[in-house]
């Protein structure tokens, strides 16, 4: 079993909502790359920093209290897989529409794995590129990729309605565009 699938197994038995998005969510819809860290986002409450971290003492290192600490705040925090050095990073589900839409439609691989949907993955890097003053080639690079491996069968419509809500309709379109 892999470390992804381990961990998965994990939230499931914790019964914490969760999915992978990030570079590894860009990958699977889109161009592969290399990388050294998984996104996972989850809903998250008061005590689940504690449980998870004890759960996954065996495999990994990570810090309780700091793990509550990050869920209080709504601060994203890791733990590190001893067997691989991989880095999980743990981000609270956010309150926005995005965020909330994205847990509700993230879709289970065969592997048992929950994954961003390819339209909710692209929004979420379209919103990292934007904030971060939409100079990362990486970030545009993943946007750029989802869109040319998905092509028609991207959701238009939602993905048109969420980028309104989200102030993203000319990076979209940009994208659209570029792609």
């Amino acid at each position: 079993m892999t470390a992804l699938h381990a961990l998965a197994a994990v939230l499931d038995a914790l019964r914490l909502p969760y999915y992978v998005g990030g570079s590894i969510a860009s990958s699977i819809h889109g161009v592969m790359r290399a990388t050294a860290d998984i996104d996972v986002v989850a809903r998250l409450q008061r005590g689940d920093g504690r449980r998870l971290v004890a759960s996954l003492a065996e495999d990994c290192h990570g810090d309780a209290e700091s793990a509550e600490n990050a869920i209080r705040d709504g601060r994203p925090f890791n733990l590190i897989h001893f067997q691989t050095m991989l880095k999980f990073d743990f981000f609270p589900e956010g309150a926005d529409p995005l965020s909330q839409a994205a847990m509700e439609r993230a879709r289970s691989l065969t592997t048992g794995v929950r994954v961003a949907t390819p339209e909710d993955i692209l929004l979420a890097k379209l919103r990292w590129y934007r904030d971060g003053g939409q100079v990362s080639d990486r970030q545009w690079g993943d946007v750029l990729g989802v869109l040319r491996a998905q092509g028609k069968s991207l959701d238009r419509r939602y993905l048109g309605g969420m980028a309104d809500a989200l102030g993203l309709q000319a990076l979209l379109a940009r994208a659209m565009l570029d792609a």
